[in-house]
């Protein structure tokens, strides 16, 4: 298992200096992708197994500006069209992890009917399966049921906590809700005893 740690931590440094004028409230993705109005174009797997793991393009479908939210309201659950994990998506950002902030939230811009590539903070589903690559497409699915609670504890902690790196504890989570042991975990993907108590924290 191969974690993308670093340039997430080095996007998040260096965007908090990004702040756009306007007090517009940003919406989430996956409700403006249900309203036609963000069109969900493309997403590959780029070699990691968490952080920032997902690579895609969205659109603007409308003829004005929008602001999506960098912590997503809802998780994406992105469906591997290949034989690799498939992954849940809690943060987006844009490609080289720059973004906007009006005081209260954390956003992304697109302009009128404009195309972005964005990379997504994304986490592994299945434990056995391969990291994804650069060939493999996701499409957006229906989150597992037994997934729902733990991931929306996570996306809510990731906004609460922005500066907060809590990757490794947020995989971890994941995998025990579908009953992994934290013995079986820390042989592939190394846990800290801290980050195994956070873990079990949002299993509650």
């Amino acid at each position: 298992m191969k974690a993308r740690t670093l340039l997430f931590i080095i996007g998040c440094f260096f965007s908090t200096s990004l702040v756009a004028e306007g007090q517009v409230t940003p919406s989430d993705l996956q409700t403006e992708i249900e309203a036609g109005r963000i069109k969900f174009i493309s997403a590959n797997g780029n070699g990691y197994s968490s952080g920032n793991a997902v690579d895609g393009y969205i659109e603007n479908a409308t003829s004005a500006s929008k602001r999506v939210r960098v912590n997503l309201l809802r998780p994406l659950f992105l469906k591997n069209g290949g034989s690799g994990q498939n992954m849940v998506a809690v943060q987006m950002y844009n490609a080289d992890m720059s973004y906007y902030g009006d005081g209260q939230n954390s956003y992304i811009e697109l302009g009128p009917k404009q195309r972005a590539k964005i990379s997504y903070v994304a986490y592994c589903v299945d434990f056995d399966k391969d990291n994804p690559d650069y060939l493999e497409r996701f499409t957006i699915g229906d989150i597992p049921p037994d997934l729902e609670a733990v991931v929306a504890r996570i996306c809510q902690y990731s906004a609460r906590n922005p500066n907060t790196d809590i990757l490794s504890a947020a995989q971890a989570a994941i995998w025990l809700a579908q009953g992994k042991s934290i013995a079986e975990i820390r042989e592939k993907y190394d846990v800290s005893p801290y980050e195994e108590s956070i873990a079990r924290g949002f299993l509650r």
